[in-house]
This record gives C-alpha cells, sequence and structure tokens, in this order.
C-alpha cells in the first residue's frame, strides 16, 4: 500500500474533455514533466491508485490535458474528476526535492517563530492565499494570531524541522 508520507500533491483532476477520456489536471508542480515516472497516483476513494498516463499536454503554466491508459470514454473520465493527483516520492530527483521551494499551501504543521526576538509564536495551522495578501493562521499556547506574510519577510525556511523564521513588522503582533 502506497503511504501519504511517500508521495507529494501535485494538482487536482478536472472535468473531462472530449469523449476519449481525457481529463482537464490542474497542476501546482510540474515535477511529472521534469522526471520519468510513467504513472502518477490517483487518491480514488480514500486509497492511492496508480495511473499510468498514455500521454499530457500543457494548454498553461497551470493546466495540462492528460489520458490515462484505460480510461477511455467520458463518462470513465468523469468519475475521476475533481480527485487529487500525487507523485512518488521516490522518482524525485534527490536533489531537487531536498531544495524545491516550499509552497505557501505546505506551511500548516510549521512552527512559526519571530526572527528578531526568537520568539516561539506557536503553530502554523492555515494558510488563506486566496487574495494577494497570504495570511498565516498561527495557534500560539495563549492566544491565536493571522499574520500577512511575504517572500521578503522571511529569513529563514528549514525543512528538515519544520521551522519558519519570520520577520514580523513591529507593533503587528499587538494588533492580533
Amino acid at each position: 500500500m502506497i503511504k501519504a508520507e511517500d508521495v507529494i500533491r501535485i494538482g487536482r483532476l478536472g472535468k473531462p474533455h472530449g469523449i476519449d477520456g481525457e481529463l482537464g489536471f490542474h497542476f501546482e508542480d510540474d515535477v511529472f514533466d521534469r522526471t520519468q515516472c510513467p504513472y502518477w497516483l490517483v487518491m480514488t476513494d480514500g486509497i492511492l491508485v496508480p495511473f499510468f498516463w498514455e500521454f499530457y499536454r500543457f494548454r498553461s503554466d497551470t493546466t495540462a490535458l492528460v489520458k490515462f491508459e484505460g480510461v477511455d470514454s467520458e463518462r470513465q473520465a468523469r468519475a475521476m474528476s475533481n480527485q487529487e493527483v500525487f507523485y512518488p516520492k521516490s522518482e524525485l530527483d534527490e536533489e531537487w526535492y531536498r531544495t524545491r521551494s516550499l509552497r505557501w499551501s505546505q506551511l500548516p504543521g510549521y512552527r512559526l517563530v519571530d526572527a528578531d526576538s526568537g520568539e516561539s509564536l506557536g503553530e502554523i495551522t492555515a494558510v488563506d492565499d486566496s487574495t494577494m495578501n497570504v495570511l498565516l493562521e498561527v495557534s500560539g499556547r495563549q492566544r491565536k494570531y493571522v499574520l500577512p506574510v511575504a517572500a521578503e519577510l522571511i529569513e529563514e525556511l528549514d525543512k528538515e524541522n519544520s521551522v519558519l523564521r519570520l520577520h514580523i513588522p513591529a507593533g503587528l503582533l499587538d494588533l492580533t
């Protein structure tokens, strides 16, 4: 059985395209195009199931059309719509995986540390990146914070220890 810690999320399947089983694919990471793995993992009924792709073609910087083996009709493709797609970590180039940039959506679970004071503010519990101003929701021991974050405020991203050191503008913690 394939475990969640053995994969990375790369996107979500969209609607069928045409009648021959092609699907829209909204991807967050194009690792599939830089490596040689002939299959992707699709979350189906809570289980990661490998699907071998016949071909894919890009439509934009964030969408592609994909055709999986054995998915040969619009009906079969529709059954896969809106499913999350994952990629096996075992197929990743180790150096690339270790140094790849972290996406905002991967921050929940990280500990937030004020880079100026060294104070641990708590755990990042959610990220709202639906607007231009990305917000971190942080649960501390005594209070909760909602803080804006931008790449230029990040002092250090320690992936190994899941710690984000962030320069927090003066007075901001007093407002939340």
